[in-house]
This record gives structure tokens, sequence and C-alpha cells, in this order.
């Protein structure tokens, strides 16, 4: 079986460093692409293949929500599992309807990820509010 790969899309180098290390701990390969500004989204046309893709819900100049689309319309993620990773949790319902596969709020709890990463990847739904 091939390693799994995740990619993990944020404008936090502190969320993006955290989730990054409790990933390595289950042996996958990330990919982290922090986006600060309009230019920083041409850097997702670089990524090939991912299992999983993390996003944030709030960027300074687009949402998560409009990556998700951009994201979901690219044949090479045809396949991946979006999971939002936010601190914004007021409508969970919402973001399950925008097409989110698993919800991680911040902060992660490093004794629960372990699990929810197990249940991601099988593609069960995973909603983790702190």
């Amino acid at each position: 079986m091939s390693k799994l790969t995740a990619m993990i899309i944020d404008d936090d180098e502190k969320s993006l460093k955290v989730l990054e290390q409790l990933l390595r701990l289950e042996d996958v390969e990330v990919r982290s692409v922090k986006i600060s500004s309009k230019e920083d989204l041409s850097n997702l046309q670089n990524f090939q293949k991912v299992n999983v893709i993390f996003l944030d819900l709030t960027y300074p100049h687009t949402t998560g929500y409009e990556l998700l689309e951009l994201l979901q319309g690219k044949t090479e993620f045809e396949k991946a599992i979006f999971v939002a990773y936010t601190v914004k949790l007021n409508d969970i319902a919402e973001i399950y309807d925008y097409g989110f596969d698993s919800v991680l709020g911040k902060p992660l709890s490093t004794e629960l990820f372990p699990a929810q990463w197990g249940q991601i990847v099988n593609r069960e739904k995973v909603t983790y509010i702190p």
C-alpha cells in the first residue's frame, strides 16, 4: 500500500505546523500551502494527487468554500477527501452543505487525532468541536 498524502491549506503558520506534526506521526506525506495573498493561490496548481485536503474556511482574499469548489473541479483531486480545519464552527450544517466530508475544529486534540484520522481516511464523517 502506498503512503497516504495530505495537503493542508491555511493562512496561519501555527495551524499548519500543528497539523503537519500530527499527520507525520501517522506516517502521512504532508504538503502545506500557506495562503496569505491572492498570488499564493497559484501555488495550488503545483500539486499532484492527494488523498486528503485540509482547508481553513477564512483567508485574506478568498474563502475555504471557494477553494473547495476550485479543487473539487480538478481531476487530480476528484477522489480526495475534503476536511474543514477551522475555528469558524458556528454553522456545521452549512459546512457539510458546501461539500466538506468532515470538520475538525481548532485546536485539535492530540489524543483524539489518530482515531479521527483513521475515520477520515475510511471516508467516515468526523465532526470535532473542541
